[in-house]
């Protein structure tokens, strides 16, 4: 009877260790906090967070699904790669785009973008936070795409007036917005949305009037209109704006 009592226990431990390591596997959520985080901790509790954005990614490409990096309000100087085939799908959400939300600051001297969605036949949504690339001779855009990229409630926000683009789009790259905006420094050479023969569409977005530059460099650029959210005569002055900010 001892044994078999032992045999059951022992039974019951292994079933609790698979379980445990099956619940790991299939966490989708991860969570990072540049203040009280540590990249050494499992990132899949708000009280366990990542401290970087990329840690958070890394430990999300070994876990089935998509997956999602919750990002806690705060300055992330850093350049996220999500250029791994297991980084298909990812959704990087932030705690708001404005001055006291998440800001995803670029790297001096960085050719890439800060942001990099580099896998042709993958997706990426990018929500509610802030992509700077800062006067500190940045060469490379803020957002390079080579899949598809969704981008909602994200300001673009290019300080370096020199000729990097806000979001670079690669042949098969393509570009859906809604609600955010591309800021361009005066002077600067570079595009706001330049586009290598994709489409894209702008949903409640702005282009401003803060650059010399062409904002819209694109063989092919669609607006797609939300009836439900505007009328047609506001409809109209954005798409006539839009084509003159183009030129």
């Amino acid at each position: 009877m001892r044994r078999l009592r032992l045999l059951i226990c022992a039974c019951v431990l292994a079933i609790g260790i698979s379980a445990a390591g099956a619940g790991a596997a299939l966490a989708s959520t991860f969570y990072v906090n540049g203040a009280s985080g540590n990249d050494a901790n499992p990132c899949t509790e708000p009280a366990t967070p990542c401290k970087t954005i990329g840690a958070a990614i890394t430990k999300s490409e070994s876990a089935l699904g998509d997956a999602t990096i919750e990002v806690a309000a705060g300055i992330y100087k850093e350049a996220v790669d999500l250029s791994s085939p297991a980084d298909g799908g990812i959704t990087i959400n932030g705690a708001g785009s404005g001055p006291v939300g998440t800001q995803i600051v670029g790297l001096k001297k960085v050719s890439a973008g800060t942001i990099d969605v580099g896998q042709p036949e993958s997706s990426a949504t990018l929500s509610n936070l802030q992509v700077v690339v800062p006067n500190e001779e940045n060469t490379g855009p803020a957002i390079q795409a080579e899949g598809g990229l969704l981008l909602e409630n994200v300001i673009i926000d290019m300080r370096d007036p020199s000729s990097a683009d806000g979001i670079q789009l690669e042949e098969l790259g393509s570009l859906t917005m809604d609600g955010s905006s591309v800021y361009m420094e005066s002077g600067t050479t570079g595009t706001a949305i330049a586009s290598f023969g994709t489409p894209s569409s702008l949903d409640e977005s702005t282009i401003p009037g803060r650059s010399l530059s062409p904002s819209i460099r694109t063989v092919e650029l669609t607006i797609e209109k939300k009836a439900r959210r505007e009328s047609s005569s506001s409809w109209r002055r954005r798409r006539a704006s839009t084509a003159c900010a183009s030129r």
